[in-house]
């Protein structure tokens, strides 16, 4: 049975703060909570489920940092707790499932008992659908190409993108979530409001390892010259 999970943006939400860009919508995300403030804010989280069960837990944005002083980005990808182990000392190991992506409109500091921050978000809406399909089968037939799988996880999103009963954007945001990688840049595929924009970063590194796998080809055993080796 699939479980569609939910975010209920009217009132503010805690944010979880690292230095990178760990989670995006769909993707999931294991944590270790060990900082007095983040082990009260799960507590706060569970808190709002009552007896109800994990599913109504509050939700948490999973928010990066940057700049000197460090400060929180705009835009963050907001997810809910779908796992959560309690540690006898107080610590939680948890996993967190990406979403949404939400734009953080007023941060509250901490305030009285608070420890943590928390903002008030809008969610950023996923445009027409058919702008996502088309983006997918562009995906679909980048990642096809045979030169592609020496990597392992090529394989495995190329299943997710073919796979017709995944929706077209969950789809992108699994492949991006696998195949981009640096701060930058996945916080600009976070931020980015619109599939085509999502699919032009993706786009960008798929090439990059397109150039990698021709790269090594060029180096292969069978082409080094007699004698010799590349390295």
């Amino acid at each position: 049975m699939t479980v569609e999970l939910t975010v209920d943006f009217s009132d503010p939400i805690p944010i979880f703060a690292l230095g990178s860009v760990a989670m995006l919508p769909h993707a999931a995300v294991p944590l270790h909570i060990f900082e007095p403030r983040y082990r009260q804010m799960v507590r706060d989280c569970l808190a709002a489920a009552g007896d109800r069960g994990l599913l109504h837990a509050g939700a948490i944005a999973l928010s990066s940092c940057h700049g000197t002083p460090r400060r929180l980005r705009d835009v963050a990808c907001v997810g809910k707790l779908v796992q959560v182990q309690p540690l006898s000392d107080g610590r939680f190991n948890v996993v967190l499932h990406g979403v949404t992506r939400a734009r953080m409109i007023e941060v509250e500091a901490p305030e009285g008992d608070r420890l943590y921050h928390q903002a008030m978000f809008e969610p950023m809406r996923p445009e027409d659908p058919g702008v996502a399909r088309g983006v997918r089968r562009e995906l679909h037939g980048a990642l096809a190409d045979a030169s592609l799988r020496r990597f392992h996880m090529v394989d495995q999103v190329l299943g997710i993108v073919a796979n017709a009963e995944i929706p077209a954007q969950a789809a992108i945001d699994v492949t991006g979530n696998a195949l981009v990688h640096g701060d930058e840049d996945r916080y600009a595929l976070l931020a980015a409001g619109d599939s085509r924009a999502q699919g032009t970063i993706i786009w960008d590194h798929v090439q990059r390892m397109r150039g990698l796998a021709r790269a090594a080809d060029r180096q292969s055993h069978g082409r080094w010259p007699r004698g010799a080796s590349w390295n």
